[in-house]
């Protein structure tokens, strides 16, 4: 696929992304939501992260593009960790009693399941109006610390061989100027 036209999909996707959120934070303000949305960089990293995965062999950057589950991030902290699961249950039954236009796709327990760098959450990772992907983390203030602290070292591990490529035709770097 033509760069230029990746990065204004991924554009696009930013500025739906920034519209959409309002409503979604609006929707989950009682639990005090930390937000984010994700930069082109990021975004393009983890594109060409994918490019390299087996399980989306085939696909073009755009498709790949539409199935990044985390362009906007929400991350709600509770006291301790055992109140994480509960707050989960509690949205997925908010979402379905308001009759919200947001659709479940995925659910991870990483309390049980830990990372790389002992990171305790659980992810949640929503379709909000058929339209943006978005995901929402659980965790407590023990675990947002650690997630702060091991953050860089994680994004090594996971992006290191896309931000260290020399030799390869679509370095990130080339791609987003």
């Amino acid at each position: 696929m033509d760069n230029i036209k990746l990065l204004r999909k991924i554009e696009r996707k930013i500025e739906e992304a920034e519209s959409y959120l309002p409503e979604i934070l609006e929707t989950f303000q009682g639990l005090r939501p930390i937000y984010r949305i994700k930069d082109k960089k990021r975004i393009l990293e983890k594109i060409q992260l994918r490019l390299n995965n087996p399980r989306f062999q085939g696909m073009d950057e755009v498709e790949i593009l539409d199935t990044i589950g985390d362009i906007i991030g929400l991350t709600i902290v509770r006291e301790n960790i055992e109140n994480v699961p509960t707050t989960s249950d509690f949205i997925l039954e908010q979402i379905e009693a308001e009759k919200l236009p947001i659709e479940p796709i995925a659910f991870v327990d990483h309390i049980k399941d830990k990372g790389p760098t002992n990171y305790k959450c659980e992810l949640l990772v929503f379709e909000y109006k058929g339209e943006i992907k978005f995901e929402i983390q659980i965790t407590d203030k023990e675990n947002l610390a650690i997630r702060e602290a091991t953050h860089e070292e994680f994004e090594k591990i996971k992006y290191g061989k896309i931000r260290n490529s020399v030799n390869e035709p679509k370095r990130i770097d080339d791609i987003s100027k």
